[in-house]
């Protein structure tokens, strides 16, 4: 990887950080004062349960795309092939294992949220949590070589493409509608859009060169 790719995919990260961290505290907060700790709580609750469920990924992804550094460099589209489809594979399983249990645990989220006393639906908003950890895993398998060629700041520059307008979006939703829902609705929105833009751009610009030439270039 050139100095060049280095020096993109460090300042895209520290400022997709920087603006991250900047605006999910500003939506945190307007989302206590609009839908009140009974709902963060919920969101935290709801947040921790699907954390816990994809440790099943174990640090898989990042093993893959620190083996694929080497057969891209030498052009070895067969290993490049196998490694995806063991990638894809295996985030495909554990996207299927999230929403199994996701359904497995939802009779048991009236217990666990007894104590809720918002008007939301707590399995509906459940389910929203656990459909949005599905599409990660089961569109996002892909995003592993882009990274792997070192095109991180591709997928940063995606990412603050997206979040911003859909940050804007949230924000504007729990002031005016006030609603858990359409907050979660824009979630999914973004998670949707940004998986498969980074897929089809995958796709696009990797896969074709990985099986006609025999090395890839050092084009950004």
């Amino acid at each position: 990887m050139n100095s060049r790719l280095v020096r993109l995919n460090v300042v895209s990260g520290v400022i997709g950080q920087f603006i991250t961290i900047i605006l999910n505290f500003l939506i945190r907060s307007i989302f206590i004062r609009y839908l009140g700790s009974e709902n963060v709580g919920l969101n935290g609750l709801y947040s921790n349960v699907l954390g816990v469920l994809s440790v099943a990924e174990l640090g898989i992804g990042s093993a893959i795309v620190a083996h694929m550094y080497k057969p891209i460099a030498d052009g070895d589209s067969k290993r490049i092939k196998l490694l995806m489809n063991i990638y894809r594979k295996v985030y495909k399983t554990i996207a299927w294992f999230l929403l199994v249990m996701g359904f497995i645990l939802l009779p048991f989220i009236s217990e666990v949220t007894k104590t809720y006393n918002g008007y939301y639906n707590v399995h509906v908003i459940f389910l929203m949590y656990v459909l949005n950890s599905f599409i990660s895993f089961y569109i996002g398998y892909k995003q592993s070589i882009v990274i792997a060629n070192g095109k991180s700041y591709v997928i940063n520059k995606v990412t603050m493409m997206l979040f911003l307008p859909i940050a804007l979006c949230q924000i504007i939703s729990l002031v005016v509608c006030q609603s858990f829902y359409l907050y979660m609705t824009l979630i999914l929105i973004n998670t949707l859009s940004l998986n498969i833009i980074i897929a089809r751009y995958a796709k696009k610009h990797f896969r074709n060169s990985i099986l006609k030439r025999k090395k890839l270039p050092n084009q950004t």
